[in-house]
Protein backbone atom coordinates (compact mmCIF):
# COMPACT_ATOMS: atom_id res chain seq x y z
CA UNK A 1 0.00 0.00 0.00
CA UNK A 2 2.84 2.47 0.90
CA UNK A 3 4.88 1.60 -2.23
CA UNK A 4 1.45 2.20 -4.41
CA UNK A 5 0.64 5.65 -2.57
CA UNK A 6 4.59 7.11 -3.25
CA UNK A 7 3.99 5.50 -7.05
CA UNK A 8 0.70 7.28 -7.35
CA UNK A 9 1.87 11.02 -7.43
CA UNK A 10 4.07 10.01 -10.77
CA UNK A 11 0.92 8.19 -12.55
CA UNK A 12 -1.11 11.36 -11.86
CA UNK A 13 1.12 13.74 -13.13
CA UNK A 14 0.56 13.10 -17.02
CA UNK A 15 -2.67 13.23 -16.52
CA UNK A 16 -2.81 16.90 -14.61
CA UNK A 17 -0.11 17.68 -17.83
CA UNK A 18 -1.95 16.78 -20.27
CA UNK A 19 -5.68 18.05 -18.85
CA UNK A 20 -3.96 21.30 -18.66
CA UNK A 21 -2.99 21.16 -22.16
CA UNK A 22 -6.47 20.17 -23.44
CA UNK A 23 -7.60 23.36 -21.30
CA UNK A 24 -5.21 25.93 -22.62
CA UNK A 25 -5.79 25.08 -25.83
CA UNK A 26 -9.54 25.27 -25.48
CA UNK A 27 -9.49 28.17 -23.76
CA UNK A 28 -7.51 29.56 -26.95
CA UNK A 29 -9.66 28.26 -29.68
CA UNK A 30 -12.56 29.74 -27.72
CA UNK A 31 -11.67 32.98 -26.31
CA UNK A 32 -8.28 33.72 -28.23
CA UNK A 33 -5.57 35.39 -25.87
CA UNK A 34 -5.74 38.26 -23.70
CA UNK A 35 -1.40 38.41 -23.27
CA UNK A 36 -1.26 38.67 -27.07
CA UNK A 37 -3.58 41.62 -26.96
CA UNK A 38 -1.66 43.19 -24.40
CA UNK A 39 1.54 42.71 -25.81
CA UNK A 40 0.61 44.27 -29.31
CA UNK A 41 -1.28 47.33 -27.41
CA UNK A 42 0.49 50.80 -27.55
CA UNK A 43 -1.83 51.76 -24.58
CA UNK A 44 0.38 52.10 -21.49
CA UNK A 45 -2.95 51.98 -19.54
CA UNK A 46 -2.38 48.15 -20.47
CA UNK A 47 1.30 48.60 -19.27
CA UNK A 48 0.21 49.28 -16.08
CA UNK A 49 2.97 48.24 -13.62
CA UNK A 50 5.47 49.41 -15.49
CA UNK A 51 4.11 52.81 -16.52
CA UNK A 52 4.37 53.04 -12.68
CA UNK A 53 7.69 51.94 -11.97
CA UNK A 54 8.67 54.04 -14.97
CA UNK A 55 6.52 57.42 -13.85
CA UNK A 56 8.28 56.60 -10.08
CA UNK A 57 11.80 56.90 -12.07
CA UNK A 58 10.84 60.04 -13.50
CA UNK A 59 9.92 61.64 -10.43
CA UNK A 60 13.53 60.11 -8.83
CA UNK A 61 15.14 62.03 -11.64
CA UNK A 62 13.04 65.36 -11.28
CA UNK A 63 13.43 65.35 -7.39
CA UNK A 64 9.48 64.82 -6.58
CA UNK A 65 7.65 62.35 -4.58
CA UNK A 66 8.05 58.41 -6.09
CA UNK A 67 4.58 57.48 -4.59
CA UNK A 68 2.69 60.35 -6.01
CA UNK A 69 3.23 60.12 -9.37
CA UNK A 70 -0.20 60.54 -10.99
CA UNK A 71 0.08 56.98 -12.11
CA UNK A 72 -3.03 54.48 -13.02
CA UNK A 73 -1.45 51.97 -9.85
CA UNK A 74 0.32 52.76 -6.94
CA UNK A 75 3.89 51.73 -7.17
CA UNK A 76 4.49 49.01 -3.97
CA UNK A 77 8.29 48.33 -4.95
CA UNK A 78 10.96 49.94 -3.10
CA UNK A 79 12.87 53.32 -3.95
CA UNK A 80 16.07 51.08 -5.18
CA UNK A 81 13.46 49.67 -8.00
CA UNK A 82 13.26 53.67 -9.59
CA UNK A 83 17.31 53.65 -9.35
CA UNK A 84 17.76 50.73 -10.95
CA UNK A 85 15.62 52.29 -13.69
CA UNK A 86 16.37 55.65 -14.26
CA UNK A 87 18.41 55.11 -17.22
CA UNK A 88 15.20 54.09 -19.20
CA UNK A 89 13.94 57.78 -18.36
CA UNK A 90 15.73 58.53 -21.08
CA UNK A 91 13.30 57.25 -23.47
CA UNK A 92 9.45 58.09 -23.73
CA UNK A 93 7.54 55.64 -21.66
CA UNK A 94 6.35 53.58 -24.59
CA UNK A 95 9.77 52.53 -25.95
CA UNK A 96 10.96 52.21 -22.33
CA UNK A 97 8.32 49.48 -21.88
CA UNK A 98 8.94 48.02 -25.16
CA UNK A 99 13.16 47.55 -24.25
CA UNK A 100 12.01 46.66 -20.93
CA UNK A 101 9.77 43.96 -21.68
CA UNK A 102 12.55 42.19 -24.46
CA UNK A 103 14.88 42.66 -21.46
CA UNK A 104 12.63 41.09 -19.12
CA UNK A 105 11.78 37.66 -21.76
CA UNK A 106 15.45 37.78 -22.25
CA UNK A 107 16.34 37.60 -18.77
CA UNK A 108 13.58 34.85 -17.56
CA UNK A 109 14.73 32.96 -20.60
CA UNK A 110 18.23 33.12 -19.71
CA UNK A 111 17.83 32.11 -16.50
CA UNK A 112 16.58 28.73 -17.83
CA UNK A 113 19.07 28.32 -20.19
CA UNK A 114 21.58 28.52 -17.34
CA UNK A 115 20.41 26.23 -15.26
CA UNK A 116 19.70 24.28 -17.74
CA UNK A 117 23.62 24.38 -19.05
CA UNK A 118 25.09 24.10 -15.91
CA UNK A 119 22.77 20.59 -14.99
CA UNK A 120 23.63 19.32 -18.00
CA UNK A 121 20.24 18.78 -19.32
CA UNK A 122 19.52 17.82 -22.88
CA UNK A 123 19.22 20.22 -25.82
CA UNK A 124 15.91 19.12 -26.31
CA UNK A 125 14.30 18.67 -23.08
CA UNK A 126 16.01 22.67 -22.78
CA UNK A 127 14.04 23.13 -26.04
CA UNK A 128 10.36 21.70 -24.15
CA UNK A 129 11.71 23.90 -21.12
CA UNK A 130 12.36 27.42 -22.97
CA UNK A 131 8.75 26.46 -25.11
CA UNK A 132 6.94 25.78 -22.18
CA UNK A 133 8.53 29.22 -20.31
CA UNK A 134 7.30 31.33 -23.20
CA UNK A 135 3.61 30.00 -23.49
CA UNK A 136 2.80 30.17 -20.12
CA UNK A 137 0.52 32.61 -18.95
CA UNK A 138 2.46 33.68 -16.23
CA UNK A 139 5.54 35.10 -18.66
CA UNK A 140 3.15 36.35 -21.07
CA UNK A 141 1.53 38.61 -18.52
CA UNK A 142 4.82 39.81 -16.42
CA UNK A 143 5.92 41.01 -19.92
CA UNK A 144 2.65 42.41 -21.07
CA UNK A 145 2.29 44.16 -17.75
CA UNK A 146 5.98 45.51 -17.58
CA UNK A 147 6.24 43.91 -13.79
CA UNK A 148 10.02 43.11 -12.36
CA UNK A 149 10.02 39.75 -12.02
CA UNK A 150 12.86 38.58 -14.42
CA UNK A 151 15.49 40.65 -12.30
CA UNK A 152 13.96 38.72 -9.27
CA UNK A 153 14.35 35.47 -11.47
CA UNK A 154 17.73 36.48 -12.45
CA UNK A 155 19.09 37.09 -8.94
CA UNK A 156 17.67 33.79 -7.31
CA UNK A 157 19.44 31.87 -10.76
CA UNK A 158 22.61 33.64 -9.80
CA UNK A 159 21.93 32.86 -5.94
CA UNK A 160 21.62 29.20 -6.96
CA UNK A 161 24.49 28.46 -9.19
CA UNK A 162 26.56 30.58 -6.87
CA UNK A 163 25.86 27.90 -4.21
CA UNK A 164 26.48 25.67 -6.62
CA UNK A 165 29.61 26.53 -7.11
CA UNK A 166 30.53 26.61 -3.60
CA UNK A 167 30.11 30.99 -3.70
CA UNK A 168 28.28 30.97 -0.75
CA UNK A 169 29.06 35.02 -0.25
CA UNK A 170 27.93 35.52 -3.77
CA UNK A 171 25.18 33.50 -3.35
CA UNK A 172 24.38 35.48 -0.14
CA UNK A 173 24.61 38.89 -2.24
CA UNK A 174 21.95 37.38 -4.78
CA UNK A 175 19.89 36.12 -1.95
CA UNK A 176 19.93 40.07 -0.23
CA UNK A 177 19.11 42.01 -3.61
CA UNK A 178 16.00 39.59 -4.51
CA UNK A 179 14.80 40.53 -0.96
CA UNK A 180 15.39 44.03 -0.94
CA UNK A 181 13.87 44.52 -4.37
CA UNK A 182 11.05 42.11 -3.09
CA UNK A 183 10.98 41.72 0.35
CA UNK A 184 7.66 39.02 0.52
CA UNK A 185 11.09 37.49 -0.39
CA UNK A 186 12.59 37.53 3.08
CA UNK A 187 11.65 33.83 4.32
CA UNK A 188 14.96 32.68 1.79
CA UNK A 189 17.12 34.51 4.46
CA UNK A 190 16.03 31.25 6.59
CA UNK A 191 18.18 29.44 4.50
CA UNK A 192 21.38 30.11 5.36
CA UNK A 193 20.51 30.31 9.09
CA UNK A 194 19.28 26.68 8.93
CA UNK A 195 22.47 25.30 7.18
CA UNK A 196 24.81 27.56 9.72
CA UNK A 197 26.00 29.43 6.71
CA UNK A 198 26.83 32.71 8.48
CA UNK A 199 28.99 34.15 5.70
CA UNK A 200 26.12 33.78 3.02
CA UNK A 201 24.06 35.07 5.97
CA UNK A 202 25.84 38.29 6.34
CA UNK A 203 26.40 39.32 3.07
CA UNK A 204 22.49 38.62 2.21
CA UNK A 205 22.17 41.55 5.12
CA UNK A 206 24.95 43.20 4.04
CA UNK A 207 23.23 43.34 0.21
CA UNK A 208 20.36 44.11 1.02
CA UNK A 209 21.25 47.05 3.58
CA UNK A 210 23.32 48.67 0.69
CA UNK A 211 20.46 48.05 -1.84
CA UNK A 212 18.20 49.48 0.82
CA UNK A 213 20.99 52.74 1.36
CA UNK A 214 21.20 53.38 -2.10
CA UNK A 215 17.24 53.63 -2.64
CA UNK A 216 17.30 56.41 0.65
CA UNK A 217 20.36 58.09 -0.59
CA UNK A 218 19.02 58.80 -4.44
CA UNK A 219 15.30 59.48 -2.90
CA UNK A 220 15.15 60.33 0.92
CA UNK A 221 13.70 58.53 3.85
CA UNK A 222 10.93 60.36 3.63
CA UNK A 223 10.71 57.47 0.24
CA UNK A 224 11.17 54.47 2.70
CA UNK A 225 8.22 56.35 5.12
CA UNK A 226 6.19 56.71 2.03
CA UNK A 227 6.75 53.46 -0.03
CA UNK A 228 6.17 51.29 4.00
CA UNK A 229 2.97 53.26 3.98
CA UNK A 230 1.30 52.28 1.36
CA UNK A 231 2.51 48.68 2.21
CA UNK A 232 0.21 49.19 5.38
CA UNK A 233 -2.86 49.95 3.00
CA UNK A 234 -2.36 46.79 1.24
CA UNK A 235 -5.77 44.07 1.87
CA UNK A 236 -5.59 40.86 1.63
CA UNK A 237 -8.14 40.12 -1.49
CA UNK A 238 -9.49 36.68 -2.70
CA UNK A 239 -8.95 38.23 -6.51
CA UNK A 240 -8.49 35.50 -9.15
CA UNK A 241 -4.66 35.35 -9.57
CA UNK A 242 -3.75 35.69 -6.20
CA UNK A 243 -2.01 32.50 -5.36
CA UNK A 244 -1.12 33.43 -1.31
CA UNK A 245 -2.73 30.86 1.33
CA UNK A 246 -4.29 34.27 2.42
CA UNK A 247 -5.89 34.99 -0.38
CA UNK A 248 -6.92 31.06 -0.61
CA UNK A 249 -8.42 31.87 2.74
CA UNK A 250 -10.45 35.51 2.41
CA UNK A 251 -12.04 33.47 -1.28
CA UNK A 252 -13.45 31.13 1.21
CA UNK A 253 -14.59 33.10 3.65
CA UNK A 254 -12.46 32.28 6.26
CA UNK A 255 -9.62 35.31 8.28
CA UNK A 256 -6.43 35.62 6.35
CA UNK A 257 -4.85 34.43 9.44
CA UNK A 258 -6.06 31.08 9.02
CA UNK A 259 -4.08 31.01 5.64
CA UNK A 260 -1.03 32.91 7.23
CA UNK A 261 -0.54 29.90 9.60
CA UNK A 262 -1.09 27.53 7.53
CA UNK A 263 1.62 28.97 5.16
CA UNK A 264 3.77 29.10 8.39
CA UNK A 265 3.39 25.58 8.77
CA UNK A 266 4.33 24.80 5.10
CA UNK A 267 7.88 27.01 5.49
CA UNK A 268 8.91 25.03 8.19
CA UNK A 269 8.26 21.98 6.12
CA UNK A 270 10.08 23.25 3.84
CA UNK A 271 13.29 24.15 5.51
CA UNK A 272 13.17 20.86 7.42
CA UNK A 273 12.93 19.01 3.83
CA UNK A 274 15.64 21.63 2.46
CA UNK A 275 18.45 20.24 4.87
CA UNK A 276 17.79 17.20 3.11
CA UNK A 277 17.83 18.29 -0.25
CA UNK A 278 19.59 21.50 -0.47
CA UNK A 279 19.93 21.65 -4.19
CA UNK A 280 15.89 22.21 -4.46
CA UNK A 281 16.26 24.48 -1.30
CA UNK A 282 16.25 28.16 -3.11
CA UNK A 283 13.05 27.10 -4.96
CA UNK A 284 11.23 25.09 -2.61
CA UNK A 285 11.60 28.18 -0.47
CA UNK A 286 10.49 31.05 -2.52
CA UNK A 287 7.69 29.25 -3.14
CA UNK A 288 7.12 28.34 0.71
CA UNK A 289 7.56 32.22 1.02
CA UNK A 290 4.89 33.39 -2.09
CA UNK A 291 2.45 31.16 -0.10
CA UNK A 292 3.34 33.12 3.13
CA UNK A 293 2.77 36.63 1.25
CA UNK A 294 -0.21 38.38 1.55
CA UNK A 295 -0.14 38.99 -2.30
CA UNK A 296 1.94 36.34 -4.54
CA UNK A 297 0.49 36.99 -8.03
CA UNK A 298 0.17 33.90 -10.84
CA UNK A 299 3.33 35.94 -12.72
CA UNK A 300 5.37 34.95 -9.51
CA UNK A 301 5.62 31.39 -11.23
CA UNK A 302 8.49 33.51 -13.24
CA UNK A 303 10.78 33.13 -10.59
CA UNK A 304 10.05 29.27 -10.35
CA UNK A 305 10.46 28.64 -13.68
CA UNK A 306 14.62 28.09 -13.60
CA UNK A 307 14.17 24.78 -11.43
CA UNK A 308 12.29 23.10 -14.33
CA UNK A 309 15.33 22.14 -15.97
CA UNK A 310 17.00 21.25 -12.78
CA UNK A 311 14.22 18.73 -12.58
CA UNK A 312 14.42 17.46 -15.63
CA UNK A 313 18.21 17.30 -15.45
CA UNK A 314 17.29 14.99 -12.64
CA UNK A 315 15.23 12.61 -14.28
CA UNK A 316 12.07 13.80 -12.36
CA UNK A 317 10.60 14.19 -15.64
CA UNK A 318 6.83 13.26 -14.79
CA UNK A 319 7.11 15.23 -11.43
CA UNK A 320 8.07 18.42 -13.82
CA UNK A 321 5.42 17.78 -16.62
CA UNK A 322 2.60 19.46 -14.61
CA UNK A 323 4.83 22.56 -13.40
CA UNK A 324 5.60 22.47 -17.67
CA UNK A 325 1.82 22.29 -18.27
CA UNK A 326 -0.31 23.76 -15.55
CA UNK A 327 0.65 27.58 -16.45
CA UNK A 328 -0.27 27.49 -19.96
CA UNK A 329 -3.94 28.14 -18.92
CA UNK A 330 -4.07 31.76 -19.35
CA UNK A 331 -6.93 34.58 -17.43
CA UNK A 332 -9.05 33.31 -19.70
CA UNK A 333 -10.24 31.05 -17.68
CA UNK A 334 -12.07 33.74 -14.99
CA UNK A 335 -13.92 33.36 -18.29
CA UNK A 336 -15.50 29.93 -17.68
CA UNK A 337 -16.64 30.87 -13.73
CA UNK A 338 -20.14 31.17 -13.25
CA UNK A 339 -21.16 34.92 -11.93
CA UNK A 340 -22.02 35.40 -7.96
CA UNK A 341 -20.20 33.75 -4.82
CA UNK A 342 -21.32 29.87 -5.69
CA UNK A 343 -18.82 27.09 -4.09
CA UNK A 344 -17.55 26.17 -7.56
CA UNK A 345 -16.65 29.44 -8.61
CA UNK A 346 -14.99 29.85 -5.84
CA UNK A 347 -12.99 26.52 -6.70
CA UNK A 348 -12.39 27.89 -10.15
CA UNK A 349 -11.22 31.12 -8.87
CA UNK A 350 -8.41 29.01 -6.36
CA UNK A 351 -7.17 27.33 -9.83
CA UNK A 352 -3.92 29.42 -9.51
CA UNK A 353 -3.51 29.01 -6.13
CA UNK A 354 -3.25 25.34 -6.76
CA UNK A 355 -0.33 25.69 -9.21
CA UNK A 356 1.77 27.35 -6.68
CA UNK A 357 0.79 25.09 -4.27
CA UNK A 358 2.15 21.84 -6.96
CA UNK A 359 5.18 23.80 -7.97
CA UNK A 360 6.00 23.86 -3.65
CA UNK A 361 4.83 20.08 -3.39
CA UNK A 362 6.97 19.10 -6.31
CA UNK A 363 9.79 21.58 -5.15
CA UNK A 364 10.15 20.17 -1.51
CA UNK A 365 9.05 16.46 -1.89
CA UNK A 366 10.40 15.45 -5.06
CA UNK A 367 12.76 12.58 -4.55
CA UNK A 368 16.00 13.67 -6.17
CA UNK A 369 18.00 10.42 -8.48
CA UNK A 370 21.52 11.11 -6.91
CA UNK A 371 21.86 10.61 -2.99
CA UNK A 372 21.20 12.52 -0.52
CA UNK A 373 24.30 14.73 0.19
CA UNK A 374 24.97 14.99 3.95
CA UNK A 375 27.46 18.24 3.04
CA UNK A 376 28.78 19.93 0.31
CA UNK A 377 31.55 17.14 -0.96
CA UNK A 378 28.86 14.60 -1.12
CA UNK A 379 26.70 16.76 -2.72
CA UNK A 380 29.66 17.64 -5.49
CA UNK A 381 30.31 14.27 -5.74
CA UNK A 382 26.80 13.13 -6.98
CA UNK A 383 26.65 15.55 -10.06
CA UNK A 384 27.91 14.47 -13.47
CA UNK A 385 31.76 15.02 -14.27
CA UNK A 386 30.34 17.58 -17.16
CA UNK A 387 28.89 19.98 -13.92
CA UNK A 388 31.64 18.73 -11.31
CA UNK A 389 34.75 20.05 -13.48
CA UNK A 390 33.72 24.00 -13.30
CA UNK A 391 33.79 23.93 -10.07
CA UNK A 392 37.06 25.16 -8.70
CA UNK A 393 39.01 23.13 -6.14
Amino acid sequence: MTDVLRRLPNKIAPLVAGAALLVAAWLYVRFGSLNMARLASPDMRVHVDFDSFWSSAVALRQHTDLYRTGSLLPNLDPPVLAVLLSPLTELDVLPAYRLFALLTTVMVVGASVAVAEWTGLSARWAAVAVAALLLSAPLQSTVALGQVYGLLAVALTVAWVAERRGRLGWSGVALGLAIALKPSLLPLLLWPVVRRRWRSLLAALAAGAVATAVGVVAAGWSAIGDWLGLLRTVQVTGFLDNDSLAALAVRWHLPAWVGYLVAAALLVVTLWRARRRPEHAIWSITAAALLLAPIAWNNYLVLLAPALPMLLARGRTRAALPLLALPVIGIEWALLLPPGDSWLTRLGMSLYCGMLLTYWAVLTFAQAEEPTPADWSAELDAWPDTVRERVPG
